[in-house]
């Protein structure tokens, strides 16, 4: 079982990032593509799993393959990520 206070950390990590202020620009920024796609919110592009114990590397973003992203897009999405996933 994983140390409670590793998950802790990744736990307070995702509510960190989930409320971050910068995923509401992006929704608005990439809305048409959403759109297109069918896609509800930018958070239907991606996932992040929890990361192994003792990693500089906390989480691991992982793409949906049935989305072609634009590149932009995954940029912004990776810098948000860095911003609470890498130590």
């Amino acid at each position: 079982m994983a140390d409670s206070s590793i998950l802790n950390t990744y736990q307070n990590r995702m509510n960190s990032i989930v409320t971050d202020p910068e995923f509401q620009v992006l929704e608005k920024k990439y809305q048409s593509y959403l759109d297109l796609h069918d896609i509800e919110e930018i958070f239907g592009v991606f996932d992040i799993k929890q990361g192994p114990p003792g990693e500089a590397i906390t989480g691991k973003l992982i793409w949906h393959s049935e989305y072609d992203l634009p590149i932009d897009l995954k940029k912004d999405i990776t810098k948000i990520f860095n911003k609470y996933f890498v130590d």
